[in-house]
């Protein structure tokens, strides 16, 4: 019943890379209700399948099954990054920082996140008030974190594969810049509980988010 909420979810375990159909349910009510979901639209800013489906009236649950198993045969899915607006800054901050007064293009990540929702304002201006100040602190670090609707954008994912690119061009993300920006994985990445590479960083911390998520949503059960 709320779209907006479970996709904040979906998109932390797209990030996962691993094979994932997305199943709307409770499709019926949306269209007694004159709603309409663009299902290949969604398809394609997700970079996974998308079906409709009502479990009430088990509507769509055998396409939904064959689809899962035909990506599961797959074993690979159409990476789109969208992080979360934690892992993002704090993969930014530490890349500006590890190659700074170096001959090394940084993605500018943050930069062109606020470009980007500066000339798109459809998706945060309604929600976000305040003084200009306070609504540049806003996009970049709201707790609502409207900017997950922006990464998609092709030169937010530009600057996203630069920034990656950068990252796993280092022997090793530095340890002092981990404890700055990601406190729980440099305790993890010292303990030995954790690899000191970036993509195992990304996963751990995406982790994180999915439980922080299920917290605050109560949910127990996926």
């Amino acid at each position: 019943t709320n779209l907006e909420r479970n996709l904040y979810l979906t998109t932390q375990l797209l990030e996962l890379s691993i094979p994932v159909v997305i199943a709307i349910n409770m499709m019926d009510v949306v269209r007694k209700n004159g709603d309409k979901i663009n299902i290949e639209e969604l398809s394609r800013e997700l970079g996974c399948k998308v079906v409709e489906i009502s479990a009430l009236k088990s509507e769509g649950i055998i396409q939904a099954a064959e689809a899962a198993i035909q990506v599961a045969k797959a074993g690979n899915t159409k990476t789109i990054h969208t992080f979360s607006g934690e892992v993002e800054h704090a993969l930014a901050h530490i890349e500006e920082e590890a190659f700074m007064n170096t001959d090394v293009e940084t993605s500018h990540f943050i930069d062109v996140l606020e470009t980007v929702m500066l000339e798109k304002p459809d998706k945060w201006a309604k929600y976000y008030k305040g003084n200009e100040a306070e609504l540049r602190i806003k996009r970049k670090y709201s707790f609502s974190d409207r900017c997950r609707y922006y990464l998609p954008d092709e030169r937010v994912q530009n600057a996203i594969q630069t920034l990656m690119k950068n990252l796993r061009s280092l022997p090793e993300v530095p340890l002092n810049l981990m404890s700055q920006f990601m406190p729980i994985q440099y305790t993890k990445v010292r303990e030995g509980r954790l690899i000191n590479d970036p993509e195992a960083l990304v996963k751990d911390r995406v982790k994180n988010t999915i439980d922080e998520y299920l917290y605050a949503t109560h949910q127990e059960k996926l």
